[in-house]
């Protein structure tokens, strides 16, 4: 469970969500009324901002976060992406590191960083994320959102605005039978709802 002050669920105003494919809800028939930031903003009655990027690693998660320009009043919530994702930033394009992406430039890069190295940067990110939205005395919610049985970053110390309880299960799939379904990403949004109000 969350534990920090919160600003109280009546001064929320807007709600802002970053992630991968996940919080996009990318594959559903229509992302913009069926993904988990869409339904838990209709729960709110508060408008939402879905910067969620399908196929970003934790890196580029936060460069989002980074150059966003938020307001008072605005709920963040985050769910942070596998860790063997990448981002190298570039003057012209910035280049993903990915599995299904370039084979041999991931095959290099994942020989070079261990699960270790790559939960102490996930970790790093976090609690730069977390530190980064207290200063603009933001209310902040922050998960692991990896797929099917992925447990997320085992090697780092998890901020107050770490959410310890399960948000994601599978059980129904998207259109891609990978990535969840309606009935999943309904039941993420109710239990986001149930810890936003302290239930």
């Amino acid at each position: 469970m969350v534990q920090r002050k919160r600003v109280g669920i009546t001064a929320m105003q807007r709600l802002v969500t970053f992630g991968d494919s996940i919080t996009d809800g990318h594959y559903l028939d229509n992302p913009k009324t069926e993904s988990w930031p869409a339904l838990l903003s209709r729960m709110l009655n508060i408008p939402v901002k879905n910067r969620a990027v399908p196929g970003s690693g934790n890196l580029e998660i936060l460069n989002n976060i980074l150059n966003f320009k938020f307001k008072f009043g605005d709920l963040v919530i985050i769910g942070w992406s596998l860790l063997y994702r990448d981002l190298i930033f570039n003057n012209i394009k910035n280049r993903r590191i990915a599995h299904w992406l370039d084979r041999d430039d991931y095959d290099l890069w994942s020989n070079i960083h261990s699960e270790t190295d790559m939960a102490t940067r996930s970790g790093l990110y976090i609690h730069h994320t977390d530190l980064y939205l207290k200063s603009k005395n933001l209310d902040c919610y922050q998960f692991f959102s990896g797929h099917r049985k992925d447990k997320g970053p085992k090697f780092i110390k998890k901020p107050n605005s770490w959410i310890n309880k399960t948000i994601q299960t599978v059980e129904d799939y998207a259109n891609d039978n990978m990535h969840p379904g309606p009935i999943s990403q309904k039941l993420m949004a109710e239990r986001l709802f149930r810890i936003i109000n302290d239930e």
